[in-house]
């Protein structure tokens, strides 16, 4: 065979070929759609904050392209949220998504990995919780306590008693009741932080007082922040941006 036909059939026989068998179609490799540029999704932009989602909404989508395609906004979780566009039949029924805010912060620990000393405590405190009467009354007592050793008595888990400094040489022992109501920020800042049932826990670990927060409220205040951030975009953004959560 000359070396032209051969060239010929190689490049014959490398090609995609089909057969119908029975009912169905076959390829002899996988076929890939090659979509045109509009089919490409864009890269979401990203956002910290809800107001930066709010202001790219309002400034720079046009109002007649969020009535026309039906933008919406879902509240993935207490700290993310995606703006999205509509399904397209056109384009395999996917749905691009154009915006993502994402909270980018450090919570309060709760739990049995949370304990601290004393100091470490009070900062925490001021500076991971919403200021409110119960968070000073706390720093306060804990501004109290002697270092030495915590003195419990009757601690059947809702009340603790800790020893107290009240003098030069006395101390009095007074009761720690919990649950304490505290709002620690663990979501959006434009938003009311969620309050929930904490129980506040005192053990010695070797010459000092550790404290530690447990929640006790199952998780429900995840459902409280969703809540408060739609109700933010509803009352922040046109009409026609649904928000779903």
């Amino acid at each position: 065979m000359p070396i032209k036909s051969a060239i010929e059939k190689i490049v014959s026989l490398s090609g995609i070929k089909t057969a119908l068998i029975g009912e169905n179609t076959y390829a002899t490799d996988q076929l890939h759609i090659v979509h045109p540029a509009y089919h490409t999704p864009p890269t979401p932009l990203a956002f910290n904050t809800l107001e930066g989602m709010s202001g790219f909404i309002k400034e720079d989508i046009d109002p007649d392209r969020v009535a026309n395609e039906h933008l919406f906004i879902h509240v993935e979780n207490y700290n993310r949220v995606a703006l999205y566009g509509n399904i397209d039949a056109s384009n395999e029924n996917k749905r691009f998504c154009y915006a993502v805010a994402a909270l980018k912060t450090e919570p309060y620990e709760f739990g049995d990995r949370g304990w601290v000393d004393i100091e470490r405590f009070v900062i925490a405190l001021q500076s991971q919780f919403v200021r409110t009467t119960v968070v000073d009354d706390i720093i306060a007592m804990l501004g109290n306590i002697a270092s030495e050793h915590v003195k419990t008595k009757k601690d059947d888990g809702f009340t603790q008693h800790v020893q107290l400094t009240t003098g030069i040489t006395t101390r009095s022992s007074v009761e720690v009741k919990n649950p304490i109501v505290l709002a620690p920020y663990r979501t959006f800042r434009e938003v009311a932080q969620p309050e929930l049932n904490c129980i506040l826990r005192f053990k010695q670990i070797n010459d000092s007082i550790a404290c530690t927060l447990f929640e006790a409220d199952g998780g429900a205040w995840k459902l409280e922040a969703i809540k408060n951030i739609k109700n933010w975009f509803s009352q922040t953004l046109p009409v026609d941006v649904v928000v779903i959560g």
